[in-house]
């Protein structure tokens, strides 16, 4: 006899996929798409895009990013009397340095 147990709060179906490629001369780009079907019927399921170009160099590091690339609109939780959404789109710029 086989039972299905699934844990609370889970959702039905979750993959991600990222990678990043160095070149030559000190860029390098990056990225993850990452799907989400929950369990929960009452939210959709969406898939989520964020993505990073920058140099790095021996003792610094700036790129541009944004996240949730196509800005989707997705709800986290639903219940009364709010419902919890998602990030939207986010883009922005970073430098970051160690001394």
């Amino acid at each position: 006899l086989l039972t299905r147990n699934v844990v609370s709060d889970s959702d039905e179906t979750t993959a991600v996929f990222g990678g990043r490629y160095d070149f030559d001369n000190d860029w390098y780009v990056s990225g993850t798409m990452s799907y989400i079907d929950p369990l929960d019927r009452i939210l959709d399921e969406r898939t989520l895009v964020d993505v990073q170009v920058g140099v790095r160099r021996a003792n610094w590091n700036a790129y541009l990013f944004a996240t949730n690339l196509y800005d989707e609109n997705y709800l986290l939780a639903r219940g009364q009397p709010t419902s919890n959404r998602g990030d939207s789109r986010r883009i922005g710029f970073v430098v970051e340095a160690t001394f």
